[in-house]
Formats: structure tokens, sequence, C-alpha cells
């Protein structure tokens, strides 16, 4: 897509890892930045556990459907990689768990391997974390600026307490160290800057400039069943909604 800032990010696991939270907040992140974002969900027939997906596709030009092949996909479990690497594009990029994604099976030469649940386990203390420290690695990789993911962490869990806060600010800044201590290749050849280019894992499109502030969010969700995004509640009156079926 020569010429046109579109990005397809899709993320997959069990149901209670986290995976619609963090679809949710990544939303939000590129919303306030300024850029237009299509969502699609699916939630799982049990009533516990089983597959849960998150995709959104993110532009600078209005969007009208959710998308084709991946840019990034995001895997929280094997069942995650298994059902979606294929809708990669040939130099998508991979991001998983090493805890529950046998690395021997991700054929994709761009991945990124973080030990999540051990992360959240052994270093955070809080398990449930294992979302937030995902989503700290992906705002490195993709340049999303601090200030942002961080607000959003603090809104989602203000009345959890500060204890929570910060408890899931630190399983970002895990996240984000870990990229940056672990890929040295990688981070040292990109910029911490809000308006560095994350044309790494999309090649053939604009330099995405996250850190640009737009006065209203502009956003479109596709919601199976019909359903709006209840997330979208508690949006200011400014931004502008809608739902596409």
């Amino acid at each position: 897509m020569s010429n046109v800032h579109d990005i397809v990010i899709r993320v997959g696991g069990e149901s209670g890892e986290g995976v619609i939270s963090t679809g949710e907040l990544l939303t939000l992140a590129a919303a306030r930045a300024g850029f237009w974002v299509y969502t699609f969900r699916t939630y799982p027939a049990e009533i516990k556990g089983g597959h849960a997906v998150f995709q959104l596709r993110v532009s600078d030009k209005p969007l009208y459907s959710q998308g084709d092949s991946l840019n990034a996909l995001l895997a929280f479990n094997q069942e995650g990689y298994d059902k979606h690497h294929q809708d990669l594009r040939p130099d998508g990029t991979v991001v998983f768990d090493t805890e529950q994604v046998d690395e021997a099976t991700v054929k994709e030469s761009r991945k990124f391997g973080l030990p999540l649940s051990r992360i959240a386990k052994e270093e955070i203390k809080m398990p449930l974390a294992k979302n937030m420290v995902a989503l700290g690695a992906l705002a490195r990789l993709f340049s999303i600026p601090e200030e942002y993911t961080n607000k959003l962490c603090k809104e989602k869990f203000a009345k959890k307490g500060d204890a929570v806060i910060q408890k899931n600010l630190e399983a970002l800044a895990a996240g984000k160290s870990y990229i940056e201590k672990n890929f040295r290749t990688w981070s040292s050849s990109t910029s911490t800057s809000s308006r560095a280019s994350c044309a790494w894992c999309c090649r053939g499109t604009r330099p995405s400039a996250w850190g640009r502030w737009w006065p209203a969010a502009r956003t479109t969700s596709a919601i199976p069943s019909r359903r709006r995004a209840t997330s979208w509640s508690s949006w200011p009156p400014s931004c502008r909604r809608s739902a596409a079926s």
C-alpha cells in the first residue's frame, strides 16, 4: 500500500488474559494520537476461557473495513499464534509470549519473543498484568509515547487504587525495558521520539507520528452481533463515533 499509512494489528489469546483490554488500550492510544481506527473483536462461546481476538486497523485516512493481511500479530498463547499467523503479510511481525508459544513453531523472520507470563508473575508479582507487559512492549515497538499509555493505564485502573495503578505502570515499563535490553539491534536503530517511524514492521507505508495530537479522536468500531463497543461510552463528547455493521 504505497504512500498510505495503514496498519493492521491483531491480538489473539485465551479469554481472561487481557486480549480485549489490550486491543482497547491500543485503540484509544491511536485515536488520541489523531488516527482513524477500525476495530473488530470476537468473544468465545464458553462462559470462561476460550479463544478471544481483537483486531485494529489504524490509518490517517477514513476507514471502511477491518483490513486484510496483518502487519503485526500479538500472540498470548500457542493457539493465538497457530490460528492467525497465516494472515500476516510476508514481512509481518510477530510478538509472542515465550512461556506459552513454542518459538520453534514461529517461522516469521520478524519476531519478538518475550516471557510475558514470567515477567508479570515474577517481576511485577501480578500474573494478571501480563497484558500490560505486552502493551508496554508494543508501545516501544511502535514508538507510542509513554504519556499516552501511562495516562490510559491510570484512567483504566483509577477506581482500583494507587497500588494497582502502580503495578500496571511497572508492567508497562517492564515490557518496554525488555524490548530495549534484548533487541538492541532493532532498538538502537529506532528513536524513542513520539514521531519515530514504525516502518520497520510496515514496509511500504509512511512513517508513523503517534505523537501528533489531533483535536478530535475519530473512530469506527465493528462489533459482532451488531453491538456498539461499550468502552466508547467513556470517551469525551468531542469524539466522533459510529458503529459499522
